[in-house]
């Protein structure tokens, strides 16, 4: 089993292990049990997979058992030390998720989907099990668990390569598993007698069936009584039966005799049919009835005892959640300054649903504003441990919120985008309103590779990058009350020039600032877009060579707003 997929199982509960199988099988256990380098991993009480053994090694063993926090991550990590070359590789921006997750449900697909490559924000597989699909994800550094619909549509919001891989799952039940380890015992044992044995306990179990009402979960615990508990036990009748035929024949009259039954012994001429008599075939269907009786009240106690069980499980589920959630809250984290936490984030523009407007869909269609507010998230991915991260002692998250960057990408989306189509300016600035749309990630603190000349990178504030990495938009960011005087602007155009010569993505560069500009900054941007940011020309604030919108911005106390171009 593979480092990776170890380290994430040996996270979950663990108690030691007493060897007793069908105490798990009979709580529903889903989970993994380790015993000397084997695992062996269980799905409500069924074996799914074992790495490095067999299964019957595991009965009687001690070890370690690990209770997983949800059903579909053992079946995962089986399939997982299973994996074979994948049936497809794919990016989700030429085929969707969705569209595979469709295609594999209603083909009955038994495997998984694993998105991670070129994924920043974390691992997301899709588990299925003849066709039924399981969603987990492991998000950020810390590997946070999420699991069913929210990792689901978090990674159909993902950009990225995934793979699809095949497995062939063996699901043993734990009871057969016992039984197969009991009929290997005798060795002086014929095929033909094991053939016999598995016979008989095939009618008997059909017998038990037919005549005993119940629901799914009591019917798999009269199974385990029938195995048990039947006259005719499986287990004595395997240890104990002779190699031989005509030993075997001994051994049924000396059992027959002892039980304090007597029959005729059988004239050599009369027919074996008649020898036991209308007696003797009442007497079996008494002792029959019997048994099931003995059967149906077993029964009703072990459904009775695996109610209780069940209900002490989820109550003991309950308790350990809220002392999990106990803890995160009050583990400490890293406490970094604001400069290093922000050189760490990267901020991501997302959805709660792809299928509701979007940025993308409101430049292309007249979309209303409220309903892409409502849809559309800004979420942030860390290259530190973020559970309890402070920045000079206040939470990290409320920190972000508050930074000048992360509230400049809210207005870029929010309100800027709308701002320029409401306005008219949509061909005028249709590079950065285009632009603006198909913001994917964001840097904050970031170089961009250049190479040009003697330098190998210029530095902005933010960079936005669509969803293969191209740049989109470039801003540096004024936090001071200190006015922009012209060597910054000069400096900026410089910078975003060479970028947009190596990047013909690069849609706009902005400047913000809390201040204001001095003349001579705007004499810059007035200067580089040649006709002047006061043109009534077809675009607005455009710098012709290499290519892009130069356009400043001010920070006041009711929000951000564009000074030039004048909208």
């Amino acid at each position: 089993m593979d480092s990776r997929t170890q380290e994430r199982v040996e996270r979950w509960d663990a108690r030691p292990f007493d060897g007793d199988l069908r105490a798990l099988a009979g709580a529903d256990f889903s989970g993994a049990v380790a015993d000397d380098g084997s695992w062996l991993f269980l799905l409500g009480g069924r074996i799914v997979g074992v790495v490095d053994g067999a299964p019957a090694e595991f009965a009687g063993g001690s070890g370690t058992v690990y209770e997983a926090p949800h059903r579909a991550l053992p079946l995962l990590c089986s399939m997982e030390t299973q994996r074979d070359t994948p049936r497809g590789t794919y990016y989700t921006n030429e085929t969707p998720l969705e569209e595979v997750d469709r295609t594999l449900q209603e083909g009955s697909f038994t495997g998984f989907v694993e998105l991670s490559e070129n994924v920043h924000s974390g691992d997301y597989y899709l588990v299925y099990y003849g066709g039924r699909r399981m969603a987990i994800a492991y998000v950020g550094n810390a590997e946070r668990l999420l699991v069913g619909t929210e990792a689901f549509e978090r990674a159909a919001d993902e950009v990225g390569i995934y793979e699809v891989v095949d497995v062939d799952i063996e699901v043993t039940d734990v009871d057969e598993l016992a039984l197969a380890g009991r009929d290997a015992e005798p060795a002086t044992r014929t095929d033909g007698d094991l053939e016999h044995a598995a016979s008989a306990e095939t009618a008997r179990a059909t017998a038990s069936s037919a005549s005993v009402e119940s629901s799914s979960d009591t019917a798999e615990a009269t199974s385990g009584v029938d195995r048990s508990d039947d006259g005719d036990e499986p287990e004595s009748t395997i240890q104990d039966e002779p190699a031989s035929r005509d030993e075997a024949d001994d051994a049924t009259a000396e059992s027959t005799q002892s039980s304090g039954t007597t029959e005729p012994e059988p004239d050599a001429d009369r027919a074996p049919e008649n020898a036991s008599g209308p007696a003797a075939v009442a007497s079996e269907d008494e002792d029959r009835t019997n048994e099931l009786e003995t059967l149906r009240t077993r029964n009703q106690e072990l459904s009775a005892t695996v109610d209780r069980l069940r209900s002490r499980v989820r109550t003991l589920e309950s308790e350990l959640e809220s002392a999990r959630a106990g803890t995160e809250r009050s583990a400490p984290g890293p406490d970094l300054d604001l400069d290093e936490a922000l050189s760490q984030t990267n901020l991501f523009v997302r959805y709660d649903s792809r299928s509701q407007p979007t940025l993308d869909t409101a430049h292309e269609s007249h979309v209303d504003r409220a309903e892409v507010d409502a849809n559309l998230r800004l979420e942030y991915h860390t290259q530190f441990d973020d559970v309890g991260a402070t920045v000079d002692g206040d939470p990290f998250e409320d920190v972000l919120a508050e930074t000048m960057a992360f509230r400049f990408l809210e207005w870029l989306t929010t309100e800027l985008f709308f701002e320029i189509r409401d306005t008219g300016r949509a061909d005028a600035l249709g590079e950065l309103y285009e632009g603006i749309s198909r913001i994917d990630r964001v840097e904050l603190d970031s170089s961009i590779p250049i190479e040009d000349g003697d330098r190998e990178a210029v530095a902005f504030d933010v960079v936005a990058y669509d969803k293969m990495g191209n740049p989109l938009l470039v801003a540096t960011l004024n936090d001071s009350r200190e006015p922009i005087p012209r060597d910054v602007l000069e400096g900026v155009a410089t910078d975003a020039a060479a970028v947009a010569r190596r990047h013909s993505e690069l849609a706009a560069a902005l400047v913000v600032t809390r201040s204001y500009f001095e003349p001579g900054a705007l004499e810059v941007v007035e200067e580089a877009t040649k006709s002047g940011f006061l043109s009534r020309g077809s675009r607005l604030s455009y710098v012709n060579s290499p290519g892009y919108h130069l356009c400043l911005a001010e920070l006041r106390s009711a929000g951000f707003h564009v000074t030039v171009p004048e909208l």
